[in-house]
Parts: structure tokens; C-alpha cells; sequence
């Protein structure tokens, strides 16, 4: 489970995208800053921001190809092209279910306090043996 307070703290200054979603209470339909300020100014601040932190992640993979019989000339020459990150599948709602704000500190293990995600990359390599 994750803490979600960064959803949290933009409930409370108004500028979580939720909050132009409407509800309905009591028969009427709208889309009211006030219900989102009362999730956030309840007793029970937590439960409403705890989510499932379940994911499944593509964290690596790599792809290399030696292309030595296509030029004479090397023993080698090699293209390896690598992904970080390039797949994640959540239900979690903030920006990536492992970002915490101190994954070293068992206090704030599970807290997502506005922290970076893991980010997306690709990176290419090329060796040439003579």
C-alpha cells in the first residue's frame, strides 16, 4: 500500500484534476471543490489516500546485434540498444507506484510525497574491434 499525500496535498490547494470530476449528492451532480476539501479535511486524512501499489514493471531490457560479416575490416562491431523503464502497469493513481520519499528510511517507506518517478530511457552503444 502507498500513502498517496501528494494526491492529498492538491486536494487541499485545489488543483488535483479529480476535482473537476462530478459527483452526485443527493440527486445533484457537479463537480464541487468542497467534496474534495472534505476528503481532505476529515479525521480519518489516510484512508481515502491509501492505494494498492501493485505494478508490473519492463525494468530492463537489451538487444545487441554484431554486424563483424557485414564490414570486413573489424573483429568486431557490435550495436546494443537498451530500455529502462519502458513499461509499467498500475492501478495506482500518482506518477509511479515505486517513487517514495526515502526508500532508506522506514518511516516514509510506502509515503509519495511529490518524488520523482523512475524514468523512462534508451540508450545505444557501439563497439568496434580492430
Amino acid at each position: 500500500d502507498i500513502y498517496n499525500q501528494t494526491k492529498q496535498w492538491m486536494y487541499r490547494d485545489n488543483i488535483h484534476p479529480d476535482q473537476t470530476v462530478p459527483v452526485t449528492i443527493d440527486g445533484q451532480s457537479g463537480a464541487w471543490n468542497a467534496f474534495y476539501q472534505s476528503l481532505y479535511k476529515t479525521n480519518d486524512k489516510v484512508s481515502h489516500f491509501v492505494e494498492d501499489g501493485s505494478f508490473l514493471r519492463l525494468r530492463t531490457v537489451s538487444i545487441s546485434y554484431d554486424f563483424k560479416d557485414l564490414v570486413k575490416f573489424t573483429r568486431t562491431l557490435r550495436l546494443t540498444v537498451n530500455g529502462n523503464n519502458l513499461f509499467t502497469k498500475t492501478n495506482y493513481s500518482g506518477m509511479d507506484p515505486e517513487a517514495a520519499s526515502g526508500l532508506n528510511n522506514a518511516v516514509t517507506r510506502g509515503l509519495d510525497q511529490f518524488s520523482f518517478p523512475n524514468f523512462k530511457s534508451v540508450g545505444f552503444r557501439l563497439d568496434i574491434g580492430l
